[in-house]
């Protein structure tokens, strides 16, 4: 089954939102966010993805980069190239208490400016690290308490722009 597959079925707005959100919408947007990135070479060429199939691919970025190493690990990998648009993006689906996480652990950077050229950002981030990481730490628990419920919300995102993954 692709991706657009996914959306062929529509879901009805009468059904409760309790049902929708238990596992379908995490297993579908981790269906799309897999094949997201293979579309795009793992984010590596996004030119290839119109701005909704973006947002999808860079917030579900953040979520596993948190889950897999906390803030340092966002920053330090190719994910961390789209730190102050993920806050964008968050606050596009709805998912304000995580973009406020998000925009607080990007201010520990100089100037408040996360580099979008990897290799710079990781040059800096060798240098505020060990200021950082408490805050990023901090910010890391707040995460992991999932106060939006992003795999819902990203659903609710795409069903919204259902044509942009057609």
């Amino acid at each position: 089954m692709g991706i657009f597959d996914l959306f062929k079925k529509k879901i009805e707005p009468k059904i409760a939102e309790k049902q929708i959100v238990e596992k379908e919408p995490y297993e579908k947007i981790m269906e799309i966010d897999e094949r997201l990135n293979k579309i795009s070479d793992y984010g590596n060429n996004l030119s290839t993805l119109n701005t909704s199939q973006q947002v999808v691919l860079i917030i579900e970025n953040l979520e596993r980069e948190i889950n897999n190493g906390g803030f340092n690990l966002f920053y330090s990998n190719s994910s961390g190239n789209h730190a102050h648009i993920t806050v964008e993006y968050l606050k596009k689906i709805g998912a304000d208490k995580t973009a406020e996480l998000v925009e607080k652990a990007n201010l520990e950077w100089p100037n408040n400016n996360v580099p979008k050229d990897r290799t710079e950002r990781q040059a800096i981030l060798k240098k505020i690290e060990h200021k950082a990481d408490q805050v990023w730490e901090d910010c890391g628990q707040l995460f992991y308490k999932y106060e939006d419920d992003i795999p819902y919300l990203l659903m609710k995102f795409v069903n919204a722009n259902r044509t942009d993954f057609e």
